[in-house]
């Protein structure tokens, strides 16, 4: 049942919204410094204990970048299903022997939190491979993919929608997809993969009051731990869409919390604000190079936003020949 005091109907295509809402390019701009990052801890940074060449860590955490890419569903199409939203299976493991290919290795979330807060080893190029909303094609057709590359990702999970349906997507004119069961989450959290909240129903944050925001992530944190026996360290703010209350509830509940503005992050992202790219069907030609190195497609970004701009166009054509026709 749909709370009274969120709205689930954001009113336009999540894929439309990510790249086009806000002016693109403030999306991957640098948010806080270096200096005044909470999260960096000192002792870590003092460690005299190193057998690298002096300054040769601290310019390695400098120039440290965590891409983040953003999966939907893994698998065929389905009918009346966002087309968007949805990559095959076929595809997805050339993204994985890309991945494997140029060096990259896929960390949890989990593991870039040890590394901030306690200077635990990374890899030299880590990437996080992350999955909404838990559509059990994504089970079915990609975890095996993760497995049989022996790569990691990140579940998020919207917890009262487990073993059921995206019914928050019905108002978009979406087809109803099933979700992975409570018994698919622990078989697949055994493995590879970690979970993290993607709250409890999948509301818009910016329409919710500070209570229900609270209750969104605090009791789907809750749910999850209880289904997996495990700490979860990570939310992804439902639709990408926040405001700034969002961050500071977060802050008090997780250690890192994910938004839909493209970009790569840095050890100057603020930890609630992690930066994501969105992968998407078509348009494939150096997808993974721009998502990995600059965090966005930039063939799918000139290409939509070009068409934006012919719409426009045609806008005040119409009019001019309506308003003619009736003289």
């Amino acid at each position: 049942m749909k709370d009274q005091s969120c709205s689930q109907e954001p009113g336009s295509s999540q894929l439309r919204d990510f790249l086009l809402v806000r002016p693109f390019w403030n999306r991957i701009r640098p948010r806080t410094s270096v200096r005044a990052h909470p999260r960096i801890p000192q002792n870590v940074a003092s460690d005299s204990t190193s057998q690298e060449e002096p300054g040769s860590w601290i310019r390695r955490r400098r120039h440290l970048r965590l891409p983040i890419l953003t999966y939907h569903r893994i698998g065929p199409f389905r009918e009346g299903f966002d087309e968007s939203l949805t990559v095959s299976a076929e595809m997805f493991e050339q993204h994985l022997r890309w991945l494997s290919r140029k060096g990259y290795t896929p960390i949890h979330l989990a593991d870039w939190v040890a590394y901030l807060h306690d200077g635990e080893p990374l890899p030299d190029k880590p990437v996080v491979l992350t999955f909404d909303d838990g559509y059990r094609d994504t089970a079915e057709f990609g975890f095996p993919l993760l497995k049989k590359y022996g790569f990691k990702g990140t579940l998020f999970l919207v917890t009262n929608h487990i073993g059921g349906a995206n019914s928050w997507d019905l108002h978009l004119g979406v087809s109803e997809q099933p979700l992975m069961t409570a018994d698919d989450v622990r078989f697949w959290t055994m493995d590879s993969i970690e979970v993290g909240s993607h709250s409890r129903t999948h509301p818009d944050l910016r329409t919710c009051t500070d209570e229900i925001i609270q209750a969104e992530m605090k009791q789907s944190r809750e749910s999850l731990e209880e289904i997996v026996g495990k700490p979860v360290v990570s939310f992804a703010y439902p639709y990408g869409y926040l405001d700034k209350r969002a961050p500071e509830v977060a802050r008090r509940i997780y250690d890192v919390a994910l938004t839909s503005n493209a970009g790569v992050n840095s050890l100057s992202t603020d930890p609630m604000l992690l930066r994501r790219a969105m992968i998407i069907p078509r348009l494939t030609l150096g997808q993974m190079f721009w998502a990995t190195h600059f965090g966005f497609n930039l063939l799918m970004v000139l290409r939509i936003q070009m068409q934006l701009r012919i719409q426009k166009l045609r806008v005040p054509v119409s009019a001019k020949s309506r308003i003619e026709g009736r003289r």
